[in-house]
């Protein structure tokens, strides 16, 4: 039986493993952590009007904040709905002192409300459940053995 402690520290490296696993897909897709798009922000806006520049902005998901930085969505939509394929999760992006400064903890219905823009995932296939994807690994040894057995 684990102590309360030992309980404890096993959460925290499970929600640590998760993120860990967010960051590097947030990564592969072009987001380094706290991205700078602009040294300059009036610079940047005044010479790309038309597009929705976020700075210092929250990607959250319905587990809490995932990454933070300086977001374009002309730009970036394309490759943040990938995100959240990979991760199979609603991505939210919230503004600075929306998901900042104590206000991480605000109810998610309010997180969703304050959302700029939500990215859903969209896959072509429905997602397997652990037991289905052991199923049919089981299914595909069991026609192997009967294949080599004849």
């Amino acid at each position: 039986m684990q102590s309360q402690n030992e309980e404890f520290h096993a959460e925290v490296a499970q929600v640590t493993q998760k993120h860990d696993a967010e960051l590097k897909v947030m990564r592969k897709h072009g987001f380094e952590l706290s991205r700078m798009i602009a040294y300059s922000k009036s610079t940047y806006i005044s010479k790309r009007p038309n597009n929705q520049a976020i700075f210092n902005a929250n990607v959250v998901t319905d587990q809490g904040k995932i990454w933070w930085g300086d977001l374009d969505l002309a730009d970036d939509s394309e490759k943040l709905q990938q995100v959240a394929n990979d991760l199979n999760c609603n991505l939210y992006i919230l503004r600075e002192m929306d998901y900042r400064f104590g206000k991480e903890s605000r109810p998610f219905r309010e997180v969703e409300r304050l959302a700029v823009k939500k990215f859903s995932p969209k896959s072509k296939q429905t997602p397997k459940s652990i037991v289905q994807c052991l199923q049919s690994l089981a299914s595909k040894v069991a026609q192997s053995f009967s294949v080599t057995r004849k």
